[in-house]
């Protein structure tokens, strides 16, 4: 019997099947960590452990990397489509959650805008493996509910959930760290008002964290009147007219651009309570969670203008997404 060889297979159990650590096996089989190491380098090339490569999902993979190439994303992420749009959100904030779960590290600075995916993404947050111990930054003032109306209760439920600063506090309360609130509205009525409060040290404060932030999530937002903007009145027909006047394709927390990412500018900028565009291309990792047909254009956008760097989105956007770039 070849001694040797079966010292090799009985070491090659010990780390694939049963997960033990060379330090593990090295005490095991009373050997040092040095001679572990060497007997492991031996098993591929001795054919003692055969790569085998599962191919089922080599079209989502070939999808990600023409993403990356062809748009020069850092990364992205491609998820099964689905025509529900709420299980469509659902796993699109599953995989933001997995995503954020494999970068975070123990001190960073976090983010947040607002939306239902990432409303959704909070539902599947773990807490880090490692103690964290860094910021959760909110992006967004608190925008206006409406409570008029039948079901009251289930209405602000569903809408406080995707707000900014409730994303925030379960982030924080979830990964731990400290939270930055914004405890502003979304929109002010004049621009003095806005200048007084951004001034205001608790306000300040949350505004120049945002500049020291190492990744944002954030989901694309779309133009149109069907659009959470315009449908529940945060912005109006004017305003609506004004944009598709300037080619606006999409906006991050009310901050509008056009299908090449150029900023749009727009008199009510002064008015709106989150970071400019300039701000937010700084942070090193722009993280955009975001799918189905109404974010294709926004999403592109995003990407061109370098205003996110990575995407998370499902195979159908995606796919559209690089066809509209081709034929643009």
């Amino acid at each position: 019997m070849n001694q040797e060889k079966k010292q090799l297979i009985k070491i090659a159990k010990m780390y694939y099947e049963e997960g033990m650590t060379q330090d593990e096996i090295a005490k095991r089989l009373s050997l040092s960590r040095q001679k572990v190491n060497r007997l492991m380098k031996r098993l591929i090339p001795e054919g003692i452990v055969q790569i085998s490569i599962d191919n089922s999902l080599d079209e989502y993979v070939e999808l990600e990397k023409r993403l990356e190439e062809e748009l020069g994303l850092e990364e992205a992420v491609v998820i099964q489509s689905d025509s529900d749009l709420h299980i469509l959100l659902n796993q699109l904030g599953k995989a933001g959650a997995e995503y954020l779960d494999r970068v975070i590290k123990p001190q960073t600075n976090v983010g947040i805008a607002w939306g239902r995916t990432l409303g959704y993404m909070t539902d599947h947050l773990k807490k880090p493996r490692q103690n964290f111990c860094g910021s959760i930054v909110q992006f967004a003032g608190g925008a206006p509910i409406d409570i008029d109306g039948e079901g009251i209760v289930d209405d602000i439920n569903k809408y406080w959930k995707k707000q900014s600063g409730e994303i925030t506090r379960v982030m924080a309360d979830v990964l731990g760290g400290t939270p930055y609130l914004l405890h502003t509205p979304l929109f002010m009525e004049s621009p003095e008002a806005m200048t007084i409060l951004r001034k205001e040290p608790s306000v300040a404060r949350v505004f120049k964290q945002m500049e020291k932030c190492d990744l944002m999530m954030v989901s694309l937002g779309g133009v149109g009147e069907h659009l959470t903007p315009f449908r529940e009145h945060l912005l109006g027909s004017s305003q609506l007219d004004y944009l598709e006047a300037r080619g606006a394709v999409g906006n991050i927390v009310f901050r509008y651009f056009d299908i090449q990412g150029r900023s749009i500018p727009t008199p009510f900028d002064k008015h709106v309570m989150s970071p400019e565009l300039e701000v937010m291309t700084t942070i090193p990792k722009r993280i955009c969670v975001a799918g189905g047909a109404e974010k294709i254009e926004a999403i592109l956008g995003g990407i061109r203008g370098e205003i996110v760097n990575v995407l998370i989105t499902d195979y159908e956007t995606a796919q559209a997404v690089l066809s509209l770039a081709e034929a643009e």
